[in-house]
């Protein structure tokens, strides 16, 4: 994460043709995506569409579940 956040987005963000308007839609895109992705790693999961996306699908509701018990609240995003 830190080699994403610290180097390799920093080095995108000055490639040419790089908007800082494209930068802001594609933050507002990965906001959106997490919402619906499960957030903790599922080894058993397929890898490889379309039962990815099924497998995705089941396990998010219950993991945001665990994640309101686990957090006593909203969990973090």
């Amino acid at each position: 994460m830190h080699e994403e956040e610290d180097d390799l987005l920093p080095r995108f963000a000055a490639a040419e043709g790089v908007s800082s308007d494209y930068l802001m839609q594609l933050g507002r895109l990965w906001e959106t995506s997490k919402l619906h992705l499960p957030s903790r790693p599922h080894p058993w999961a397929p890898n490889k569409p379309p039962l990815n996306i099924v497998a995705n699908a089941a396990a998010m509701p219950l993991d945001f579940l665990r994640d309101l018990v686990r957090f006593e609240g909203a969990p973090p995003l």
